[in-house]
């Protein structure tokens, strides 16, 4: 049995449908919009600010905030198997590991 820890995370939604996740507030978030001239540089993401959508605090659970530590291309593979896998047996991934043999039977990461 496993016990979630859930941790919280700012999703920043852009005009074009863009996602950027981040390890800020939204107070802080804020703060750094009104310091903004018109171009805002958001997690390497560079963007101007009247692109911004809207900004809203997530909790996540372990396994979610694993795959963000991943890179953007392998995150959206990730989502990419989960969707696969939601549709098929209406499970996510249920845990670290699981993503692990994922990863390495795709030769997305190296093995140990």
């Amino acid at each position: 049995m496993y016990i979630k820890e859930y941790k919280q995370i700012l999703v920043i939604e852009l005009k074009d449908w863009i996602t950027i996740t981040s390890k800020k507030s939204l107070k802080e978030l804020q703060e750094y919009m009104e310091s903004c001239k018109d171009v805002c540089l958001i997690e390497w993401v560079l963007f101007n600010k009247y692109e911004f959508r809207k900004a809203y605090e997530q909790k996540i659970d372990w396994v979610q905030s694993y795959i963000l530590t991943f890179t953007k291309d392998i995150q959206e593979k990730l989502k990419t198997r989960e969707k696969e896998k939601k549709a098929r047996i209406w499970r996510w991934f249920d845990d670290i590991q699981e993503i692990e043999n994922y990863l390495k039977e795709n030769n997305l990461i190296c093995s140990d």
